[in-house]
């Protein structure tokens, strides 16, 4: 550093002012012992909670004229602290450096050492010991728990024993943290005093001096390093930083299962993986929206194995349940194809979950940005996105109106298994199909423009694009501007609305009665794409467009684009006509 070295050079100029000699640098430990009793701060931090400035005392066994500068691993000075000053004999001087240049900038954090310059002696020392120049955070981590979860997290069925092993920092003042993590965020729920130097945070799976409620953990702490400086792991709560290292997670899980990603044939055996807390549990089979059971058994181990009844077709829900937790898996069922394909929107449901796979205390969802096995444990849900308000309204519907359908989830089609596009004159996403492969949305596009019908219920889905590959599926983008038939977003509807055709060729408008109505939520089409050419239309006034109907090549693209459209026709009669056309229109090609 070539201001360094002028100010190491003006350095000795003036102590050789000063004694009138030649100073000669050589090593303390080479010497006779001239300058004593050293003491010095080994570490500070002018914004932490320790030493703010680093003190350097001696005494001399002669009086002499002392220089003291700050000097950098080099040996270059970067701050003059003493010139020429008179220290007699065996009297302690103290000099003081606060962490700045000469100009008074703040140098970079690492280890200075103090250079001492007596003047009567023609001697030049550089002390041994280094002073640490720190102002970054602490940074204890945890580096696994213990016991092992293998290549998972460590999961606790109940109250149990989880240990934190400590890595980096060894701080005072230790606090050892639980946090319980919601999506992106984490709060903590459980603190743990410790000694100093504490390289084990113990946890017994409580929280205030109950069992633990299922969810996702993480072991951490708080610990403030010999600088003064505090730091923690996770570094932030709100939102949580990005997977760093170790694997600090606990889950805390009392049942969970998958879900199916194929349709079933009646008859035919469910086979799915299932993890309670005392390895029992009970289940039982319904058609989706009916409470009468179809069949339901009960057993024990890693394994749900339950057959589908001969009489069950459509949406059927397993309901599992173990100790007093209960979760619900939907399962489609066909007895054989039918020209209406009707999508559930699987990775949707599978993405969200919030499952962490690899012990790194994070929720592994779609949402998040992070990969998800399809095939992977979910734990109890409030309710599945869509799966009341969208898909069972749905079905109600065309079992309403006699319509044949055939199952399949979005997650298979993406995949290429169950069954396909090709043989299926009409489609409709009866869910929020979020993310789809970029391939599969160009297979639909394709697929309507050779004559292809699709009905489209979701508000905001098929603009994300996700990629599966061994049953996982990653690297979730952000929306596109449009939808792959060419549909492009208007903002979210902030207020209700009641909306009137405008145009209307063929004939989708016909049963609503004039009005259609919109709730607060609702996503308008905003516009169409070339070669798009717009054949009904509906909106608030004559020439704005929320619900749209278009044709792209030789196939029709039905966009309602209003919030829980299934739902509002259980009790709205312009919902119940708008949806009953659109599901004739795009099963039938009466259009």
């Amino acid at each position: 550093m070539k201001v360094g070295r002028l100010a190491g050079v003006a350095f000795l100029l003036v102590a050789v002012a000063a004694v009138g000699g030649l100073i000669v640098t050589q090593k303390l430990r080479r010497s006779d012992p001239v300058v004593l009793g050293v003491r010095r701060t080994v570490a500070f931090s002018p914004v932490g909670t320790g030493p703010k400035a680093a003190t350097l005392s001696f005494w001399l066994k002669r009086s002499d004229r002392v220089a003291v500068a700050v000097v950098d691993s080099r040996g270059d000075v970067v701050r003059p602290l003493a010139v020429a000053s008179s220290v007699p004999a065996r009297r302690r001087v103290e000099f003081r450096w606060d962490g700045k240049s000469p100009t008074g900038v703040r140098l970079r954090d690492g280890v200075y050492r103090f250079r001492i310059g007596l003047a009567a002696q023609g001697r030049s020392l550089i002390l041994p010991q280094g002073v640490r120049l720190d102002t970054g955070p602490a940074a204890p981590w945890v580096v696994r728990v213990v016991p092992s979860g293998g290549r998972g997290p460590l999961v606790l069925s109940g109250p149990g024993r989880a240990i934190g092993l400590v890595g980096g920092t060894k701080g005072r003042d230790v606090t050892g943290w639980v946090v319980r993590v919601t999506g992106d965020r984490g709060k903590v729920v459980a603190k743990v005093p410790l000694a100093d130097g504490a390289r084990r945070v113990p946890w017994d799976g409580r929280v205030g001096g109950r069992p633990a409620p299922d969810g996702i953990y993480m072991i951490g702490l708080e610990a403030t390093d010999r600088a003064g400086n505090t730091g923690s792991s996770p570094a932030s709560l709100d939102p949580l930083p990005a997977p760093g290292r170790g694997r600090p997670g606990v889950t805390v899980r009392r049942l969970a299962t998958s879900s199916p990603q194929l349709p079933h044939r009646p008859g035919g055996v469910l086979d799915l993986p299932v993890a309670s807390a005392d390895g029992r549990w009970k289940w039982a089979i319904r058609k989706a929206g009916s409470d009468r059971v179809l069949a339901s058994g009960r057993g024990r181990g890693d394994r749900v194995r339950a057959r589908i009844p001969r009489n069950g077709a459509g949406l059927l829900l397993l309901a599992v349940s173990g100790g007093d937790r209960r979760l619900v898996v939907p399962v489609p069922v066909n007895r054989g194809p039918k020209p209406l394909l009707v999508v559930l929107p699987t990775l949707l449901w599978q993405g969200t979950s919030e499952v962490d796979g690899n012990g790194d205390g994070l929720p592994d969802t779609l949402p998040l940005g992070r990969p998800v096995s399809l095939g992977r444990l979910s734990p109890p849900r409030p309710s599945l996105p869509g799966l009341r308000t969208q898909v069972i309204p749905l079905l109600k519907m065309l079992s309403l109106i006699k319509l044949p359908y055939e199952l399949t989830t979005d997650s298979a089609l993406a995949q290429g298994r169950g069954p396909r596009l090709r043989g299926h004159s009409g489609l409709v996403i009866a869910g929020e199909s979020t993310w789809l492969p970029a391939t599969t949305l160009i297979g639909i596009r394709r697929w309507i423009e050779g004559g292809g019908r699709l009905l489209d219920l979701s508000l905001d889905g098929m603009r994300r694009t996700v990629t599966i590959s061994g049953g996982v599926a990653a690297q979730p983008s952000g929306p596109r501007p449009a939808g792959p038939a060419g549909g492009v977003n208007g903002q979210r509807q902030v207020g209700a609305a009641f909306l009137s055709g405008w145009k209307d060729e063929i004939g989708l408008f016909n049963d609503t009665g004039g009005r259609i109505f919109a709730p607060a939520g609702s996503i308008p089409t905003r516009e169409i794409l070339e070669p798009g050419r717009l054949v009904a239309a509906a909106g608030a006034e004559a020439g704005l467009t929320s619900v749209a109907a278009w044709r792209l090549g030789r196939g029709l693209n039905i966009r309602p684009g209003i919030a829980d459209l299934a739902a509002l026709s259980e009790s709205g009669r312009s919902s119940s006509g708008l949806l009953a056309r659109a599901l004739v229109i795009t099963a039938s090609g009466k259009r």
